[in-house]
């Protein structure tokens, strides 16, 4: 998997690792700055200019300038993305300047739920990891080597936010719920409280500016 800086290889490569790990057809926008010719609808706009800084600003714009090419890519027309709400069946953005992240994908009845997020790099571990973490993966945590537990936290902690994001009905659920049995494992499936209705799937990537996780919610019955 690259860890390259360019959004262009990045957003080709994240699009085709997750299309052939889900086999389901997956889009995936990685923006870095803004360019000139997005189309912005009146609505948007209205949006851009309630926003009180200029940080604001640009962090919204690029992860809605990700939605809007994922939502292409997915056979969209919609030219308006203010009137999705999140979690979404088809589409979930993360961001975090420079960077922001979208994914989507195209086929609404082999999927019940898609997330994304992204963390970039750190210089201390997040706060209240007892808050996301259960107490099997708190204790693996602490058994691996001192200079390995800040990137292990970041990914748990994007893992955890990506199902959540993936997780339609997640009003009542809290990070903590959502159980890795193999917390060192870079993909594999979330363990939901019973009785579930759907699996989550994960892939977990160091992207080298920072860890990125992807998750997507499926029926029971389908297989990966």
């Amino acid at each position: 998997m690259t860890t390259s800086f360019d959004r262009d290889t990045l957003t080709r490569d994240l699009t085709q690792y997750f299309s052939a790990h889900w086999n389901i057809p997956v889009a995936v926008s990685a923006r870095d700055h803004l360019h000139e010719n997005i189309l912005w609808s009146p609505e948007e706009i209205a949006v851009i200019e309630s926003l009180s800084s200029v940080r604001q600003k640009d962090s919204w714009q690029r992860a809605r300038a990700a939605l809007k090419q994922v939502m292409h890519a997915c056979g969209d027309d919609q030219t308006d993305t203010t009137g999705l709400s999140f979690p979404h069946p088809r589409y979930s953005l993360t961001h975090h300047l420079p960077w922001a992240f979208a994914i989507g994908h195209q086929d609404p009845a082999m999927a019940c739920g898609i997330g994304i997020d992204f963390q970039p790099g750190s210089q201390s571990r997040p706060l209240g990891e007892s808050l996301y973490l259960t107490e099997p993966e708190l204790a693996w945590l602490e058994s691996q080597p001192e200079h390995q537990r800040l990137e292990h936290s970041v990914r748990l902690w994007t893992i955890k936010e990506a199902a959540f994001k993936a997780t339609l009905q997640n009003t009542e659920m809290v990070l903590r719920q959502y159980a890795l049995d193999e917390p060192d494992a870079l993909t594999g499936h979330i363990r939901l409280p019973e009785p579930a209705t759907t699996r989550i799937h994960y892939a977990s990537f160091n992207l080298g500016i920072g860890s990125l996780t992807a998750a997507i919610a499926r029926p029971l019955q389908a297989a990966f």
